[in-house]
């Protein structure tokens, strides 16, 4: 007579500690933390990514001056720590991480190939890029980084996009973008490698690894040097981000998003605009939980030291989603992170 009472029992339960999990995740309030640490030194137009639970801000120039500082920060803990030096010192390169490791590529009108292990903080030098440059624009791919334009020392602006392959080590030619361009930014969004700007240049382009062929997006609302770009890692968002840019040496502090479904860019004026207006900053999302937005510059070489970081949530947000309608995604720890995620997702 009361077995049958076991399993309901055993239901009810299920579903009201989930009701109770749920209860206790506090609405979405997306918005700049108060006063994150500040780098330990500041720079602009460094080489930035995410890996792991640390954002690494490797490089840059500061005085005006190139260096081969690498730090790595913890969002989970407010923290940056110093790392292993670059071979050389590096402004104005570009790069992308892939499996644990970082690209640094160019920088300072070379063409080298640094390669840093975030899990044993060391260096190591791959295959030497085919232009001597500065400037250019990365980003990664299914394993594979794509490098697109830049800046020879003669003044020569590169249209020239490459791919290299780390398991062979190896650079191969591919198609040109449809013009040349230097220090705008590329990022990997939905499977497109996108290049975004560039000095005293308003154009965005779009690079299909499957298909070798560039397209030509709308163009930016503004001449956009140095954009803060920004891609989520959710898989049905359909918009990437930039947070603030450089209109030459004058920085924009206005936050807008790219619609990719409309190729068009809208002002993200729920934001707010940046704290502090910079360009050439050390930029990227950390797991759909906050974007990090990292050093930079405010004037002619002029670099700081701040450090913003955007908390939002998921569904990813968009310009049609409510606070109260997502859920708020605040990690502490892994594990509590672990369950916020499972739980916006959910919704």
């Amino acid at each position: 007579m009361n077995k049958p009472m076991i399993p309901v029992l055993t239901i009810l339960l299920v579903l009201l500690s989930f009701h109770l999990a749920f209860a206790q995740t506090p609405a979405c309030t997306w918005g700049f933390e108060a006063s994150p640490a500040s780098l330990p030194n500041g720079a602009y137009r460094p080489v930035a990514a995410t890996v792991g639970d640390h954002f690494y801000f490797i490089g840059g120039y500061a005085d005006g001056i190139a260096t081969d500082d690498v730090y790595a920060y913890s969002p989970l803990t407010d923290t940056w720590e110093t790392k292993t030096s670059m071979p050389s010192a590096r402004g104005g390169a570009c790069g992308a991480a892939i499996d644990g490791k970082i690209y640094v590529v160019g920088g300072g009108f070379s063409n080298s190939l640094y390669i840093y292990d975030t899990e044993t903080d060391t260096w190591e030098t791959g295959s030497s890029h085919p232009e001597f440059m500065s400037g250019c624009m990365a980003a990664a791919i299914d394993g594979e980084l794509f490098v697109a334009g830049g800046r020879r020392s003669d003044d020569t602006v590169l249209a020239s996009t490459y791919s290299y392959v780390p398991l062979l080590d190896a650079w191969n030619a591919m198609a040109d973008m449809p013009a040349g361009k230097y220090f705008g930014k590329g990022v990997a969004f939905a499977g497109y490698f996108f290049a975004v700007g560039g000095w005293n240049n308003d154009t965005n382009y779009s690079y299909d690894p499957n298909a070798n062929t560039w397209t030509t997006e709308a163009t930016m609302p503004v001449i956009a040097n140095d954009a803060n770009l920004i891609a989520p890692e959710f898989e049905q968002a359909y918009y990437f981000w930039v947070f603030g840019l450089g209109v030459s040496w004058t920085p924009d502090d206005n936050i807008r998003g790219y619609d990719i479904n409309s190729s068009s860019w809208f002002t993200a004026g729920s934001f707010g605009t940046m704290p502090t207006a910079v360009f050439a900053s050390g930029a990227d999302n950390f797991h759909d939980a906050a974007f990090i937005i990292a050093g930079g510059a405010t004037g002619n070489s002029v670099e700081t030291d701040a450090v913003q970081v955007f908390r939002y949530c998921l569904p990813y947000i968009s310009p049609n989603v409510e606070p109260a309608e997502v859920v708020n995604y605040r990690a502490t720890e892994r594990s509590e992170e672990r369950r916020v995620g499972k739980e916006c997702r959910s919704r």
